[in-house]
């Protein structure tokens, strides 16, 4: 079952994330430690994103079941419930270890984002995901939060090279 699970979430989505969050590192020339850095970059994916995503997947079973069939949840690997309970476990844990990481307010809210993002996305009253402009917004500024984040982990200040990264990205997503 641990690997239905884990399948909720997509291995292109884990290593886009570790490196977007890998990126503002890089670009604040990276003055803390590689190793620290890299863990980091693994609980942000690995907990925060992986939260998105099997949350999504849970909203999604119904629309999942025509068109991937494949997905855990419509194969039978995963019960809803069991999904839902898993994306709230990965909720708990995007919430708790930003507050024991960061010392700044700034990195505690950049971090908090993903999973806000992640429920304002997917959920099913009134989910996002369904509005093109408010989803593509939505995504924009979660890629550029999350190099911002570590960015900022870096940095501290932010300078010209983080508006410019910033800007970048966001042009990049919206395009």
């Amino acid at each position: 079952m641990l690997l239905g699970l884990l399948r909720l979430y997509r291995l292109d989505a884990f290593l886009i994330f570790l490196l977007v969050y890998l990126l503002g590192v890089v670009a604040a020339g990276g003055m803390l430690s590689p190793l620290r850095e890299f863990l980091v970059a693994l609980l942000v994916s690995g907990v925060s994103f992986n939260f998105v995503y099997s949350f999504n997947s849970w909203a999604d079973a119904d629309i999942d079941a025509i068109n991937k069939p494949h997905r855990p949840i419509p194969s039978g690997v995963v019960s809803r419930p069991q999904a839902l309970a898993y994306s709230l476990f990965l909720l708990g844990a995007s919430l708790a270890y930003p507050f024991i990481l960061f010392g700044s307010s700034t990195q505690i809210l950049l971090c908090l984002w993903i999973p806000v993002a992640g429920v304002l996305y997917s959920n099913p009253v009134y989910p996002l995901k369904k509005k093109r402009l408010l989803a593509l917004l939505t995504i924009a500024v979660t890629v550029v939060a999350v190099a911002s984040l570590g960015y900022i982990s870096n940095a501290g200040v932010p300078d010209t090279r983080f508006y410019l990264l910033a800007l970048v990205l966001f042009v990049v997503c919206i395009a």
